[in-house]
């Protein structure tokens, strides 16, 4: 009866220890998947980019209207 609660004592302080070995392992998979995910978003981000020099023609660091509109029509012009 005595080696029976110790065996079963060891059992229960034993799983805890293994389940906590295997943390960091499920950590660093997390990890690398939200890095993963940070770079495709970043990727993905980079060719969204507008290059607004390239829109403000007059370099009054302020894109008007008119520049907007001109822009907007070379665009639509390049499509076609």
């Amino acid at each position: 009866m005595n080696k029976l609660f110790i065996l079963t004592a060891a059992l229960a302080l034993a799983s805890p220890l293994a389940l906590a070995a295997d943390q960091p392992e499920k950590a660093k998979k997390s990890t690398e998947t939200t890095e993963k995910a940070a770079e495709t978003k970043q990727e993905a981000s980079k060719e969204q980019v507008r290059d607004w020099a390239e829109i403000d023609t007059n370099k009054d660091h302020l894109i008007s209207p008119e520049e907007m509109e001109t822009w907007l029509n070379a665009e639509r012009a390049k499509k076609k």
